[in-house]
């Protein structure tokens, strides 16, 4: 039986965000990079911060990047408050 027969298709999401600089990009992605597992891995490129998500089904892509997404909500309201 094939992925697609149980429900789950393998996905990918990349999600991305400019910060203002890459020194603030790091100190973003070294909150974040606390919460990586098999489902997330976050990287920086320049001044921006990099999710790289990828999960068995498309469901479970979208629930990793959504974890991934509050958890930068938080450290960007943190960073602000």
């Amino acid at each position: 039986m094939s992925p697609r027969d149980e429900g789950g298709v393998p996905s990918r999401i990349r999600l991305k965000i400019t910060l203002d600089s890459e020194e603030e990009a790091r100190r973003v992605m070294a909150a974040l990079k606390v919460d990586d597992d098999g489902y997330v891995t976050t990287i920086v490129e320049g001044c921006m911060v990099i999710g790289d998500v990828g999960a068995d089904s498309v469901e479970g892509a979208r629930r990793a990047a959504d974890d991934w997404l509050a958890c930068l909500m938080a450290v960007v309201k943190e960073k602000t408050s």
